[in-house]
């Protein structure tokens, strides 16, 4: 079964982990899925530091930003809705297995 991990809640201390040693290389905005800031963070250092600085004050609220666009947009629930069929796909197997097991326990005895 696979996750989409895109479609994940992002957490706060994920975002300042690789914000504060690699801020001004971008890539707490790549975790935030903005690519395109990412790429210009890259280029230009951060903004020329002063873009990182105000990430560093701001980034509480861009993760919660997300967080809420992601509920919003029930990427959440499409998630969910992946792994309940996939689930129920994996019962419907079980239930095939159970169902030779029994065949061949009957043609045993």
């Amino acid at each position: 079964m696979t996750r989409n991990l895109a479609l994940r809640p992002k957490e706060v201390w994920i975002a300042y982990l690789l914000c504060v040693p690699f801020g001004i290389f971008g890539l707490h905005n790549f975790y935030l899925r903005k690519p395109l800031w990412g790429v210009l963070y890259f280029f230009t250092g951060g903004l020329i530091i002063v873009g990182w600085l105000y990430d560093l004050v701001t980034l509480v609220d861009q993760v919660d930003t997300y967080n809420d666009e992601l509920y919003e947009n029930g990427g959440l629930e499409i998630e969910q809705e992946e792994e309940i069929e996939a689930l129920e796909e994996e019962i419907l197997n079980l239930r095939e297995h159970i169902s030779d097991l029994e065949t061949q326990i009957r043609q045993q005895t």
